[in-house]
């Protein structure tokens, strides 16, 4: 399957999902109840915060939290860029900044925030549901609020709902703001894709380095940069790239496919199995759809190439 294909087939699923969780399912995802009192069913961080609370125990609510884990080490994040509802109006959103031609923040670049940012939110949100021994969160989170926002009875709107558009209105600053450096549900998920099954693989062994898989990721990924600067500390091909006096072949645009036959076997059997690391990819293909080599394209290596050199 061709990655635009799976690309298109994302976007359908993740709006399928987003109508079953916000209109269908009433609060499912962190707050569906069973007995009108208690949760049955939570997503991990809620059943996180249920367990340090002590507020009551239910098997249901365990093995709800356990079911995103498990698909992750499956299958990635994929409920990031497949299934979470909030993902999906933040998607949405990145569609009409980019359509619109909105430009970000300029004060963007001076955001004290990275990736691991999250994390400190999720030990925030643990401290605070033992302190108040309530899972306090599920209040201001903005994925329980999509679910909650609406259903087949008409639209919900209350003060929590004012969540939505100020953690989505993060996107007028970086893509993804939310996802990227606050979600605590994608600081458990990022742990657990660590240990994932799924990977992305680009093709690195004959990358023409246009950077455009790095430009499309809305996680910032960089999933050339990476394997570039593997690459670039690797002693046999710094020693073979002297040898042939190509001491510099990595920082220019040349795609690999036009180097030595010796050398672009070396450079293809250290990439070859080169996979986008887990962690922060959330499976949005984003970057695949977008690569002329796994993708028809008119354009000729080396146009694709020069369009965007890679830095060294």
């Amino acid at each position: 399957m061709k990655p635009k294909t799976l690309l298109t087939i994302r976007r359908i699923v993740q709006f399928l999902f987003f109508v079953f969780f916000v209109v269908f399912a009433l609060g499912a995802v962190c707050a569906f109840s069973l007995d009108g009192e208690k949760q049955a069913f939570s997503c991990t961080v809620g059943t996180l915060q249920v367990l340090i609370s002590g507020t009551f125990i239910m098997w249901s609510l365990i093995i709800s939290g356990l079911v995103m884990i498990v698909l992750t080490i499956l299958l990635g994040r994929v409920f990031c860029s497949w299934m979470c509802p909030f993902g999906a109006v933040i998607d949405w959103l990145e569609q009409l900044i980019k359509r619109t031609h909105i430009k970000r923040s300029e004060k963007a670049h001076n955001v004290i925030v990275n990736p691991t940012s999250k994390y400190g939110v999720l030990a925030g949100v643990a401290v605070a549901a033992g302190v108040a021994g309530k899972p306090v969160f599920c209040a201001v989170c903005p994925i329980g609020n999509t679910c909650r926002a609406a259903g087949m009875q008409g639209v919900m709107l209350g003060l929590e709902s004012l969540v939505i558009p100020v953690f989505a209105g993060l996107s007028f600053i970086k893509e993804r703001f939310w996802c990227r450096y606050l979600c605590p549900v994608g600081a458990v998920l990022a742990l657990t894709d660590k240990v994932s099954f799924l990977r992305i693989k680009l093709p690195a062994g004959t990358c023409v380095r246009c950077k455009r898989c790095e430009n499309a990721c809305p996680m910032a990924v960089e999933p050339w940069t990476n394997t570039h600067k593997q690459l670039k500390e690797d002693p046999a091909v710094l020693e073979a790239l002297m040898e042939k006096g190509l001491p510099d072949v990595l920082c220019r645009p040349v795609p690999l496919k036009t180097l030595d036959a010796e050398v672009q076997g070396l450079l293809e059997s250290k990439t070859n199995h080169k996979k986008i690391p887990g962690g922060e990819c959330i499976r949005c293909f984003e970057c695949a759809a977008c690569c002329p080599l796994l993708n028809e394209t008119k354009e000729k290596p080396a146009d694709v190439a020069a369009e965007k050199p890679l830095s060294a």
